[in-house]
């Protein structure tokens, strides 16, 4: 039962630790649950970092919420996707020291949305990622209420009876907030 509510919104407890097969073993009133899961999470909200709509944003947009973000990223660094999604979150997350090859191809990809970035990160080094995870964790925290969640980083576990309207109401709430439409998973 103890937590810790994060500087950013995200509460870090005892299911955020645990590794996922030992959370599917979670109950909620007795009833078996289901894990909720935004996909790409950061990288979709970074979208709204863009002032207006242009064919970047567009392109940047359509990528993540498709899912084929790190995968753009793993062909022009030749990487695996696995190593493509560390070094994005190590770039979104400041990690500037290790990510500078990424940087710079995050540059010549997405030369408006790294201007964007780079104008978070000097009001503060952090207040990129502390934006993100708020808009993150303003969804999840809305959807723990409504639902009786437990809140895991960038995802939720509810009964598994109410597991498809409650990601339904998550995807809705991405939508009218952000004018996101991120893929979200259901798993054990």
């Amino acid at each position: 039962n103890d937590y810790n509510l994060g500087k950013t919104g995200r509460i870090f407890g005892d299911a955020n630790m645990m590794p996922s097969p030992v959370r599917e073993a979670l109950r909620i009133h007795g009833e078996k649950t289901l894990e909720i899961d935004i996909k790409n999470s950061q990288p979709c909200l970074l979208s709204t970092l863009y002032r207006a709509p242009s064919e970047e944003q567009a392109r940047y947009k359509n990528l993540v919420e498709s899912g084929q973000i790190y995968e753009v990223f793993a062909k022009e660094l030749k990487i695996k996707r696995d190593k493509a999604k560390l070094q994005f979150l190590m770039f979104i997350f400041g990690n500037t020291k290790d990510t500078e090859e990424f940087a710079a191809v995050f540059e010549s990809q997405f030369p408006i949305l790294a201007g964007l970035i780079q104008a978070e990160r000097k009001k503060h080094f952090k207040a990129l990622v502390y934006n993100l995870q708020r808009m993150e964790a303003k969804i999840i925290l809305d959807a723990c209420e409504k639902f009786v969640g437990v809140s895991i980083h960038d995802g939720i576990r509810v009964v598994a009876s109410k597991a498809y309207e409650a990601k339904a109401y998550i995807e809705g709430r991405m939508k009218e907030v952000h004018d996101l439409e991120p893929r979200l998973t259901v798993e054990k």
